[in-house]
C-alpha cells in the first residue's frame, strides 16, 4: 500500500513544498497551461496540482505487469553491472514481482498525455487526460523498450502530431523484427501508434516505412548503441546516444558519444536522411550522462563524464555547451563532403554496410537545411561522420566524487544560470558568469531523478523549482533571497546579492544593472549621494563626488567609475580617485551627442575582480538639443531659453541672470506657448515657403486645422489648409506645427505695392475654432528688384535675404538658375566722353556713355579733379 507524506517548509517568506512516497519515482512532465505536473513512479501514475502539489488523480499501473516481464526486468538489472557503461539515472530500480516501469511521459498539444510501461513487453501505451488521467486510448503495438534499465527516448512534433521515438534494444526481450531502434509513429484515432507506412513499394522493411533498424540479430547482442537524449530544431530530430566507436574511428576510446539527426519528412524513410557525428567536451570528457536544449538560447547543454565507470577515484564531469549553428554547420559540412566531395564513408556498419561515399550533388544544391529529394534513388545514405562537434572548453569542470544525474537550465538576457543533481541527493546550481561559486542544496535522498524550472517567462525572478529524487517531488522558489531585508542578512547567503539599485536581496542573476560578484567586498556599500546629479555635457572638467554610506577598502582593488546608459547600448569608465568614503571621477567625454537628455546608471567597478556594486542615477544634458522652452527650464541651473534666438544655451556665468536681459527665460513661466522654430524668418516674393512653429503644453487634444499669413492692414493673406501637426517623441508636451504657403493660394496680392520689406503676421486656427497669433515673431515680406534698383546695393543686402545679382536686376536666387552672367559686379566700360577738350577753371557739363555704369556709392575724377555726380540725368550706361 502507497504512503504519502505531504511536507511543507515555511522560511519566513519562501514556500518549499514537498510530497513523498513509498514507490519510486521515475520521470514527470509539467504542462504550463494547466498547470498540472504528471509524475510516474514504479506501478502507478499521478496528476498533481502545479501550485500545492495536491494529488488529483492516481492511476494503478502494477496490474497489467506479467510474469515473462517480470523476468525480463530482473535479468537486465542483474546485467547491468557488466555493462561497458554504468547509467546512475537507473540504478536505484529494483525490479520484483508485480511491478511496472514508466518508459515514456509525453505532452500531447491537445490536452492529453502519452504514457508507455514495461509491462505486456512494451506493448502498453495509453493515452490520457491531463488533469484527471481518464482514458482515451490504447494501443497493442511495442513501441517501447521492456527494460527499465535500457530506455525508450522519444518527442512529440506539435505541428503533424508524430511521435519520433527511439529504443535501447534488450536482446534478450526485444525481437528484432517487433520493435524498430528508431520509428515514426502516428497518433490520430485511427492509427494511433502506428508506424507510418511509406507505401514506397520497396520489400526492404526499412525502405516501406518510417524506420530505422539494426542490420542484424547480432548486432543487436553485440553493439552497445544506448539513447540519452532527444530534441528537434526545424525540420530535424536529434537523438544522443552512447555508444560503439564506428571501425574507422581510430581514437582510443571504446565507446563515444553521437549526435544523430533525420529529417522530419514522412515521404522517405529515416535511413536516407541519417547522419551521425562524435560529440566531445572538452580534451577528457567522452561520455555523456545528461544532456538539456535551450529553445530560449538555441544551445545544446552537455553533461559528460571522463570515465566509463562510477565512484573512481578518477572520475570527474563537465558541462559544454553547443550552438544549433555550430551543430548545423558540422552536419552540413559532413552531408557536402560524402555529396559532394566523395570523401567519408556511408552505411556505418551497425546499419547497413559500410562503403566509401561518392559524388552525386552539387554545392549549389545543398544548404544547412538539406533533406533529400523523395525521388532521388542514389541511395548513399546514412552518413557518418569522423569529424567531432568539440567544445574545446568546457563551462565548467566538476571533481565532486559524485555521479551526476539531471540538469536543468535557466537564462535570461545577460546570464544562464545551470542546476545539476547528483547521486548523493544535491543540487548544485551555478551561472555561466561566476562558475568559482556554486551553491549546493542537499535533500534526504539518494538520488536526484530530473529538474525542471517552470514559471520563467518573462525573467527568472519569480521562477520555481520542481526536484524529482527517488522518492520526493519537491517544489520551492528558485531564489529564496527576497526574505532576507538587510544588505548584512543577505551577504551571508549563497547565491545572494544586494542589488543596490532596486534595495533589496535578489539572487546574483536578477540585480539588472550590477554584474554578479566574485567576492563579498563592499556589497553593502550603497550610494548616498552624487554631486553633481545633472551633469553639462558643455563642460569637461566638472568632478563628480560619489558619497558612499560606509568607508570602502582601500588595500583591495583600484576603482572606476562606471557610466551605463539606460538603452544598454553605451558604457564608459572613467578613473577613480577614493578618500574614505567618497569616490570622485571625471563624466566620460561622449561622441555623437544626438540627444538632448541621456539617463546614466553610474556605478563603482573594481577594476582586477571585474565586479561592480553601488548605483545611482544621473543625467547628462546637452543644452543646445533641447527643443522646447519648458524642457530648458527644468535646468534652469544649466541652461536658459533665449527668445531671441529661440535657442536653448547653456548658462555659462550669472552675467545671463541679469534682469535687464528681456530675451532670456529663466523659469516655464516666461516661456511663450507658441513661437516660431527660427529667430529670424523672412519671406520672398512669390517663394513658397515652409514655416515650423512650436507648440508647448500639447496635449493630445491639441488639433490645428488650418495657418494664415497677412499684413496688419489685411490687404492680402496665404492660406494653407492641411498644416501637419508633429508630437515630440523626446520632450513631453511639444508639437512641431508644419505650415507650408503657396503663392497660388495668395488673396488680393496684386493690390499690394511695396518697396521695403512688409511685415506679416502668422496664425492658426484651432478644431474648436480658436484662432491664436504668434506673439513677437513678425516675418518679413520682401521684393529682391525692389529693394536694390544697382548690383552693389544688392550685393550688400544682408544675406539671409539670398537675393543675387542677375540679368542686371537685382533677384532672389532660387529664381536665378537661368541666369546668364555671374553674381559679381562688372567694372564699368566707358564707351565716349563729350566734350574730350575741357577749360582749366571747371564748370563744364561732361558726358560719359557706356555700360555697367553702378552709380551707388560712384565717385567720379577727371585729371584728378572731382567731378559733381548729376543722379536725375545718370542712369546705368549715361
Amino acid at each position: 500500500m502507497k504512503i504519502l507524506i505531504l511536507i511543507f517548509y515555511l522560511i519566513k517568506l519562501s514556500i518549499s513544498i514537498s510530497l513523498q512516497f513509498s514507490n519510486s519515482l521515475q520521470r514527470f512532465v509539467y504542462d504550463d497551461v494547466t498547470d498540472t505536473i504528471i509524475l510516474a513512479s514504479v506501478n502507478h501514475i499521478y496528476s498533481l496540482n502545479g501550485s500545492n502539489l495536491s494529488i488529483l488523480s492516481d492511476i494503478d499501473t502494477s496490474l497489467s505487469s506479467s510474469k515473462i516481464d517480470q523476468d525480463c526486468s530482473i535479468k537486465n538489472k542483474s546485467s547491468l553491472s557488466k555493462s561497458l557503461y554504468y547509467f546512475s539515472t537507473s540504478s536505484y530500480l529494483t525490479p520484483s514481482i508485480n511491478n511496472t516501469f514508466n518508459q515514456l511521459l509525453l505532452l500531447t498539444n491537445n490536452g492529453t498525455i502519452l504514457i508507455c510501461s514495461t509491462s505486456n513487453r512494451g506493448r502498453s501505451c495509453q493515452l490520457r487526460s491531463l488533469i484527471n488521467l481518464d482514458f482515451m486510448k490504447n494501443s497493442s503495438q511495442r513501441v517501447v523498450s521492456s527494460s527499465p534499465f535500457l530506455p525508450s527516448v522519444g518527442l512529440i512534433n506539435k505541428n503533424n502530431q508524430i511521435l519520433y521515438i527511439s529504443n535501447t534494444y534488450d536482446s534478450v526481450c526485444d525481437p528484432f523484427y517487433e520493435i524498430p531502434t528508431i520509428s515514426g509513429r502516428h497518433l490520430v484515432d485511427n492509427d494511433f501508434l502506428s508506424i507510418i507506412n511509406l507505401n514506397s513499394g520497396q520489400s526492404a522493411l526499412q525502405q516501406s516505412t518510417y524506420t530505422l533498424r539494426l542490420l542484424n540479430i547480432r548486432l543487436i547482442r553485440d553493439f552497445f548503441l544506448y539513447y540519452l537524449y532527444a530534441f528537434e530544431y526545424k525540420h530535424f530530430s536529434y537523438f544522443l546516444t552512447i555508444q560503439q566507436s564506428d571501425i574507422h574511428h581510430t581514437r582510443k576510446h571504446k565507446l563515444q558519444t553521437k549526435i544523430l539527426r533525420f529529417c522530419q519528412t514522412l515521404k522517405q524513410p529515416i535511413i536516407k536522411s541519417y547522419v551521425e557525428l562524435p560529440l566531445t567536451c572538452g580534451k577528457d570528457y567522452h561520455y555523456l550522462v545528461r544532456a538539456k536544449f535551450s529553445n530560449e538560447k538555441k544551445i545544446l547543454y552537455g553533461l559528460f563524464r571522463n570515465t566509463t565507470s562510477a565512484n573512481s577515484s578518477s572520475t570527474s564531469h563537465a558541462i559544454c555547451s553547443y550552438s544549433i549553428d555550430t551543430i548545423q554547420e558540422a552536419f552540413f559540412q559532413t552531408i557536402k563532403r560524402c555529396l559532394v566531395d566523395g570523401k567519408g564513408h556511408r552505411g556505418l556498419d551497425f546499419i547497413s554496410p559500410d562503403t566509401h561515399c561518392i559524388p552525386s550533388n552539387n554545392l549549389n544544391q545543398m544548404n544547412h537545411d538539406y533533406c533529400p529529394d523523395e525521388n532521388d534513388r542514389f541511395f548513399q545514405y546514412p552518413i557518418g561522420g569522423h569529424r567531432s562537434i568539440e567544445q574545446i572548453e568546457p563551462i565548467i569542470e566538476l571533481y565532486d566524487r559524485v555521479n551526476f544525474t539531471a540538469i536543468e537550465i535557466g537564462s535570461n538576457e545577460k546570464d544562464t544560470i545551470i542546476l545539476i543533481g547528483d547521486d548523493n541527493g544535491t543540487v548544485h546550481t551555478f551561472q555561466t558568469s561566476n562558475t568559482n561559486e556554486t551553491y549546493k542544496q542537499s535533500f534526504q535522498s539518494k538520488i536526484i531523478v530530473d529538474l525542471k524550472l517552470i514559471n520563467t517567462i518573462p525573467t527568472l525572478k519569480d521562477a520555481k523549482l520542481i526536484v524529482l529524487t527517488e522518492n520526493l517531488i519537491i517544489k520551492q522558489n528558485l531564489s529564496t533571497c527576497e526574505q532576507y531585508t538587510t544588505c548584512n542578512e543577505c551577504s551571508t547567503i549563497p547565491r545572494c546579492h544586494w542589488c543596490s539599485r532596486e534595495n533589496r536581496c535578489t539572487a546574483t542573476f536578477e540585480c539588472e544593472y550590477e554584474n554578479q560578484r566574485t567576492n563579498r567586498i563592499n556589497m553593502c556599500a550603497y550610494i548616498e549621494q552624487v554631486i553633481p546629479q545633472t551633469i553639462s555635457l558643455n563642460l569637461l572638467n566638472i568632478e563628480l563626488q560619489v558619497k558612499f554610506n560606509v568607508p570602502l577598502r582601500s588595500d583591495t582593488d583600484e576603482y572606476m567609475c562606471r557610466f551605463t546608459f539606460k538603452n544598454g547600448e553605451q558604457l564608459y569608465r572613467t578613473n577613480a580617485s577614493l578618500n574614505h568614503n567618497i569616490v570622485k571621477c571625471f563624466p566620460p567625454v561622449l561622441n555623437n551627442i544626438n540627444q538632448a537628455i541621456y539617463n546614466v546608471v553610474l556605478s563603482i567597478e573594481h577594476v582586477k575582480r571585474n565586479v561592480t556594486f553601488g548605483s545611482s542615477s544621473l543625467i547628462f544634458l546637452n543644452c543646445s538639443n533641447v527643443k522646447s522652452c519648458s524642457s530648458c527650464a527644468l535646468y534652469s541651473n544649466l541652461c536658459l531659453w533665449n527668445r531671441e534666438t529661440v535657442k536653448c544655451i547653456f548658462q555659462q556665468n550669472d552675467r545671463f541672470l541679469l534682469s535687464d536681459n528681456q530675451s532670456l527665460s529663466i523659469n516655464s513661466q516666461q516661456c511663450p506657448f507658441i513661437y516660431l522654430q527660427q529667430s529670424r524668418n523672412r519671406l520672398a516674393y512669390h517663394v513658397d515657403k515652409t514655416f515650423i512653429v512650436h507648440i508647448e503644453q500639447c496635449n493630445q487634444s491639441v488639433n490645428i486645422s488650418s495657418c494664415y499669413l497677412y499684413d496688419h492692414r489685411k490687404r492680402f493673406s496665404l492660406f494653407e489648409s492641411n498644416p501637419v501637426l508633429i508630437r515630440s517623441v523626446n520632450e513631453n508636451n511639444l508639437c512641431l506645427l508644419i505650415c507650408s504657403f503657396q503663392w497660388s493660394n495668395s488673396k488680393n496680392f496684386n493690390q499690394i505695392s511695396f518697396h521695403r520689406p512688409l511685415n506679416l503676421y502668422l496664425s492658426i486656427q484651432f478644431s474648436n475654432k480658436t484662432i491664436s497669433m504668434i506673439p513677437h515673431t513678425p516675418i518679413s515680406l520682401y521684393h529682391c528688384e525692389h529693394m536694390a534698383l544697382n548690383c552693389t546695393s544688392c550685393l550688400q543686402l544682408d544675406p539671409s535675404y539670398e537675393c543675387t545679382w542677375c540679368n542686371n536686376m537685382c533677384m532672389f536666387k532660387n529664381q536665378s538658375r537661368t541666369c546668364s552672367t555671374n553674381s559679381e559686379c562688372l567694372m564699368p566700360i566707358i564707351h565716349t566722353i563729350e566734350p574730350l577738350i575741357l577749360p582749366m577753371n571747371g564748370g563744364t557739363l561732361v558726358t560719359m556713355k557706356g555700360k555697367y555704369f553702378d552709380l551707388f556709392g560712384l565717385s567720379i575724377q577727371i585729371a584728378d579733379v572731382p567731378c559733381q555726380l548729376i543722379e536725375q540725368e545718370s542712369s546705368t550706361n549715361k
